[in-house]
Protein backbone atom coordinates (compact mmCIF):
# COMPACT_ATOMS: atom_id res chain seq x y z
CA UNK A 1 0.00 0.00 0.00
CA UNK A 2 1.34 3.59 -0.74
CA UNK A 3 0.50 6.47 1.17
CA UNK A 4 0.41 10.34 0.88
CA UNK A 5 1.30 12.01 4.29
CA UNK A 6 0.42 16.06 4.65
CA UNK A 7 -0.80 18.85 7.37
CA UNK A 8 1.90 18.32 9.60
CA UNK A 9 0.74 19.77 13.41
CA UNK A 10 4.48 20.43 13.73
CA UNK A 11 5.35 23.46 12.23
CA UNK A 12 9.45 22.21 12.15
CA UNK A 13 8.27 19.26 10.08
CA UNK A 14 6.05 20.95 7.97
CA UNK A 15 9.32 23.50 6.57
CA UNK A 16 11.45 19.71 6.86
CA UNK A 17 9.12 18.32 4.03
CA UNK A 18 8.11 18.98 0.24
CA UNK A 19 5.02 21.15 0.64
CA UNK A 20 3.02 18.34 -1.52
CA UNK A 21 3.37 15.91 1.67
CA UNK A 22 5.60 12.92 1.72
CA UNK A 23 4.95 9.47 0.05
CA UNK A 24 5.83 5.88 0.58
CA UNK A 25 5.21 2.68 0.72
CA UNK A 26 3.88 0.53 3.35
CA UNK A 27 7.18 -2.47 3.70
CA UNK A 28 6.14 -3.57 7.14
CA UNK A 29 3.36 -3.81 9.59
CA UNK A 30 4.67 -3.15 13.60
CA UNK A 31 3.47 -3.80 17.09
CA UNK A 32 4.98 -1.62 19.83
CA UNK A 33 4.62 -3.34 23.31
CA UNK A 34 3.07 -0.01 25.27
CA UNK A 35 1.29 1.48 22.12
CA UNK A 36 -0.53 -1.64 20.69
CA UNK A 37 -0.40 -2.93 16.89
CA UNK A 38 -1.54 -1.30 13.89
CA UNK A 39 1.75 0.66 13.01
CA UNK A 40 3.32 0.52 9.86
CA UNK A 41 6.57 1.20 8.50
CA UNK A 42 6.77 3.68 5.58
CA UNK A 43 9.59 3.63 2.84
CA UNK A 44 9.53 7.10 1.80
CA UNK A 45 9.85 8.26 -1.67
CA UNK A 46 12.02 10.67 -1.12
CA UNK A 47 14.21 11.05 1.93
CA UNK A 48 13.83 14.55 4.14
CA UNK A 49 16.31 16.29 6.41
CA UNK A 50 14.86 16.74 10.05
CA UNK A 51 17.25 18.25 13.14
CA UNK A 52 20.22 17.60 10.75
CA UNK A 53 19.32 13.82 9.86
CA UNK A 54 18.21 12.19 7.12
CA UNK A 55 14.80 10.26 7.41
CA UNK A 56 14.06 7.88 4.39
CA UNK A 57 11.08 5.76 7.13
CA UNK A 58 8.69 6.92 9.05
CA UNK A 59 6.25 4.86 11.11
CA UNK A 60 1.91 5.72 11.23
CA UNK A 61 -0.73 4.43 12.38
CA UNK A 62 -4.27 5.77 12.90
CA UNK A 63 -4.89 7.90 16.00
CA UNK A 64 -8.74 7.85 15.17
CA UNK A 65 -10.88 4.95 16.95
CA UNK A 66 -12.48 2.64 14.39
CA UNK A 67 -10.37 3.84 11.72
CA UNK A 68 -7.42 1.60 9.99
CA UNK A 69 -5.25 2.58 7.70
CA UNK A 70 -5.64 -0.48 5.21
CA UNK A 71 -9.03 -0.15 5.05
CA UNK A 72 -10.13 3.74 5.05
CA UNK A 73 -9.11 6.11 2.31
CA UNK A 74 -7.61 8.83 4.90
CA UNK A 75 -7.39 8.96 8.45
CA UNK A 76 -5.17 11.60 11.21
CA UNK A 77 -2.17 9.83 11.88
CA UNK A 78 0.80 9.62 15.13
CA UNK A 79 4.14 9.76 12.47
CA UNK A 80 6.95 8.73 14.54
CA UNK A 81 10.60 8.58 13.33
CA UNK A 82 13.34 5.57 12.93
CA UNK A 83 16.74 7.34 14.69
CA UNK A 84 18.48 4.17 14.30
CA UNK A 85 17.26 1.55 11.63
CA UNK A 86 18.99 -1.28 13.27
CA UNK A 87 16.20 -0.94 15.97
CA UNK A 88 13.53 -2.72 13.17
CA UNK A 89 15.80 -6.38 14.05
CA UNK A 90 14.76 -6.33 17.35
CA UNK A 91 12.39 -8.92 18.65
CA UNK A 92 10.33 -6.36 20.44
CA UNK A 93 9.34 -2.84 19.84
CA UNK A 94 8.40 -0.28 22.50
CA UNK A 95 7.79 3.74 22.02
CA UNK A 96 11.14 4.37 23.39
CA UNK A 97 12.79 2.57 19.77
CA UNK A 98 10.93 5.98 17.86
CA UNK A 99 10.66 9.26 18.26
CA UNK A 100 6.68 10.69 17.60
CA UNK A 101 7.70 14.24 16.06
CA UNK A 102 4.16 15.10 14.66
CA UNK A 103 0.20 14.20 13.75
CA UNK A 104 -0.28 13.96 10.11
CA UNK A 105 -2.69 13.10 7.59
CA UNK A 106 -2.52 10.15 5.83
CA UNK A 107 -4.48 9.14 2.54
CA UNK A 108 -4.23 6.12 0.74
CA UNK A 109 -3.26 5.84 -2.51
CA UNK A 110 -4.56 3.73 -5.66
CA UNK A 111 -2.17 0.65 -6.80
CA UNK A 112 -0.71 2.04 -9.80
Amino acid sequence: MRFRLSDFDNSAVACAVPIAGLYGEAIRRLALADWGDGWLLLNLDHSFEYHGQPQQQVVIRSRLLNYSLEHDPWTSVFMLLVPNAAVLAKDALTSKDFEHVTWATATALPDS
